[in-house]
């Protein structure tokens, strides 16, 4: 899925720049959404749904999963890691909290693969 930028954040994301969706984040209470793209700055990071229009519907390999009042869609390697580890915020909180090799190489994995189905390059993930 792509979605273009109408409303700059910061240095973040660009007007008029095009974004790759890694997730989409629904809060099933208030129908809050929100996508996780790779921003301007190479991070993975969420950002309101208000700031964007969808260039490209693509979910290839995107699977749904509820939890709790949360919807979320994402690749089936990130839903692996919600089902399937113990960190309440699964593949997010590990990622976050102990970058791993492991962890940097499924996100790495999913990014070029959900690029390859839009056509285009895979963005730049920033390596800390």
């Amino acid at each position: 899925m792509l979605v273009k930028c109408i409303k700059s954040f910061g240095e973040q994301i660009k007007e008029n720049e095009i974004y790759l969706v890694l997730e989409i984040y629904c809060n099933l209470e208030n129908q809050g959404i929100n996508y996780r793209i790779i921003d301007s700055d190479g991070y993975p990071a969420l950002y309101k749904e208000a700031n964007f229009i969808i260039v490209s519907g693509k979910v290839d390999k995107m699977i749904f999963t509820k939890r709790g009042r949360s919807g979320i869609i994402s690749h089936e390697l990130i839903q692996d890691f919600y089902l399937n580890k113990n960190h309440v915020d699964g593949f997010w909180g590990l990622y976050f909290d102990e970058v791993s090799s492991e962890l940097e190489n499924t996100l790495q994995e999913v990014i070029i693969e959900l690029a390859n189905s839009e056509n285009i390059e895979p963005p730049i993930l920033q390596q800390d």
